[in-house]
C-alpha cells in the first residue's frame, strides 16, 4: 500500500510530468527530490497508481466526445472497441475527438499515458505541449500522427529498440523533452529529446523523437525514433 507521501507524489506527478517538482510539492527533501522521484517512478505499485490517475483525468475529459455504445466500458471503467478491446484513442477515426477536446488543458502526464500505439496500423497522439510550440518556431498546435510505415521503417532501422521502449520514447520524447533542437536545415524537422530513465534492459538512455512540424501539413508527423549515446547526441546538437 502507498504512504500518504508518495498518493501525493502521484498526484503532483500526473499534474505537472515533472518527477522532482511532485516530489518536492509531496513533502520529501529538495536534496534529495531528484533522486527520490526517480526512483519513486520505477516502483511497479506507483507506476500504476499514476497510471490510474492520468487516464481517469483524460476519460474525464473524453468522455462527452466518444459513443460509449460505439466503446463501451469494461470493468475498469475504460473505454474499448466494439469488441471489447482496449482503446488507447489513437485511431484515425478519433481525430475529431481528439481535436474537440484539444483546447482543453491536458497535463503532460497525462498525455504520455495516453499514448498506447497500435503498431499495426497508423496512430494518431495528442498534440504538443503548447509550451514547446515556440521551441519550435510555431504558434498552432496539432494532434501527432504516427503512420504504420514509419513504424515498420524504425524496426527495421532501429532494431535496438523493443516495441515497449518505441512506446517510451514517443511518448516521453514528444510529451515531456529534456531539449528540443533543429535537426535538418532543408527540413522541419526536429528533435525531441529525453533522458527514458529504465529501458528494457534496465539502463538509462536518451530517447530520441524526430518530428516533422511542417505548418502546411495537418498534423505534426513521427519520422523516427531511437536512442543515442551521449557523443552522438552531442554531435546531433552542434550540427550546424
Amino acid at each position: 500500500m502507498l504512504s500518504l507521501k508518495q498518493q501525493k507524489f502521484c498526484e503532483y506527478y500526473v499534474q505537472s510530468g515533472n518527477a522532482t517538482e511532485a516530489a518536492i510539492k509531496a513533502g520529501y527533501s529538495e536534496k534529495t527530490a531528484y533522486s527520490q522521484g526517480q526512483r519513486m517512478l520505477k516502483n511497479v505499485e506507483i507506476q500504476k497508481y499514476i497510471n490510474e490517475l492520468a487516464v481517469n483525468a483524460k476519460d474525464s475529459r473524453v468522455r462527452k466526445v466518444v459513443n460509449e455504445e460505439e466503446h463501451p466500458r469494461d470493468n475498469n471503467g475504460k473505454f474499448t472497441d466494439k469488441n471489447g478491446g482496449k482503446k488507447g484513442y489513437n485511431s484515425q477515426n478519433d481525430l475529431n475527438s481528439i481535436k474537440r477536446v484539444a483546447k482543453k488543458k491536458i497535463s503532460p502526464a497525462e498525455k504520455i499515458a495516453s499514448v498506447h500505439i497500435d503498431f499495426d496500423k497508423d496512430n494518431v497522439l495528442p498534440e504538443l505541449n503548447d509550451g514547446d510550440l515556440g521551441k519550435i518556431g510555431l504558434k498552432q498546435n496539432k494532434p501527432v500522427l504516427l503512420k504504420k510505415s514509419v513504424i515498420d521503417r524504425n524496426r527495421t532501422e532501429h532494431s535496438d529498440l523493443t516495441d515497449e521502449d518505441f512506446q517510451n520514447v514517443i511518448a516521453n520524447a514528444l510529451y515531456s523533452p529534456s531539449e528540443i533542437f533543429k535537426a535538418n536545415r532543408e527540413k522541419p524537422y526536429y528533435h525531441f529529446a529525453k533522458v527514458i530513465e529504465v529501458n528494457s534492459k534496465g539502463k538509462p538512455e536518451i530517447g530520441l523523437a524526430l518530428l516533422d512540424v511542417d505548418d502546411v501539413k495537418d498534423n505534426f508527423e513521427v519520422v523516427h525514433a531511437q536512442f543515442a549515446r551521449p557523443r552522438s547526441y552531442n554531435a546531433m546538437k552542434n550540427k550546424k
